[in-house]
């Protein structure tokens, strides 16, 4: 978390619901708890959070001297003598906001214990932690000949996912996946004079990554002689054309 350069509110913590970031999270039992909180300063002009629990009353946490780098510090009251708060916590779901009161604080993890002390280093692997899913293709287009065939298309993917065509000359292997994979693409021949196009859908996790395919006609053959000119078109009708040479 890092407030936008500008976004400062000493007096008293903003308003707006965009203004703070909230946690919610779950507890087996009530009680009173500790939030430590891994941060960084850039100086003493901005070193501070709003912070409450339960839409309660906000605490002010300033002087946040971190000398530079990351470093945790249980969340404590600056209009009290600076003294460590514990926040009253209920069984089952609880909120935490934080809100900006000085740009250049950064937040980096927060952590909310009964019984536990100040954590090192990075701290416990946080729960909240899920990487955004994503899935793509590449290449997110296909060009075939008439003749048909096979092309690969890399899927980057964090979700499953399965792969469908759109039309029936078109094929698509293997139909599903579950992360990261290659899946071939393969197209009939065409034996008519005129391109087709389609496309091939990976979809999973409420993303889609969609693949477009074209395939030409059968070209055509053009041969002439002192009197006419022919025109053949594999697949389709021969004629001849009467032209003066």
């Amino acid at each position: 978390m890092e407030p936008v350069p500008g976004n400062n509110s000493t007096g008293s913590a903003p308003t707006g619901v965009n203004d703070r970031i909230r946690f919610s999270f779950s507890l087996n039992q009530a009680g009173n708890y500790a939030v430590y909180a891994r941060f960084r300063s850039n100086g003493g002009s901005n070193d501070s959070f709003w912070v409450r629990s339960n839409n309660g009353t906000w605490v002010k946490f300033n002087s946040l001297n971190s000398g530079g780098g990351f470093s945790w510090i249980q969340v404590y009251d600056s209009d009290n003598g600076q003294q460590p708060v514990t926040f009253n916590m209920n069984a089952g779901v609880n909120t935490l906001d934080l809100a900006y009161r000085e740009d250049g604080t950064h937040l980096d993890k927060i952590y909310i214990t009964a019984t536990g002390s100040l954590p090192s280093g990075l701290g416990q692997s946080a729960s909240n932690c899920v990487p955004p899913a994503y899935l793509t293709a590449n290449p997110s287009s296909l060009s075939y000949t008439d003749a048909g065939g096979s092309q690969n298309v890399s899927l980057a993917a964090n979700v499953s996912w399965t792969a469908t065509a759109n039309e029936g000359w078109l094929s698509v292997l293997p139909a599903s996946g579950s992360s990261d994979g290659t899946i071939t693409i393969t197209t009939a021949a065409n034996n008519s004079i005129n391109g087709r196009t389609g496309s091939v859908t990976a979809s999973g996790g409420g993303l889609s990554a969609i693949i477009a395919v074209s395939q030409a006609g059968v070209p055509c053959t053009l041969s002439a002689t002192a009197t006419a000119t022919a025109v053949s078109c594999a697949g389709g009708a021969d004629g001849t054309a009467a032209a003066n040479i």
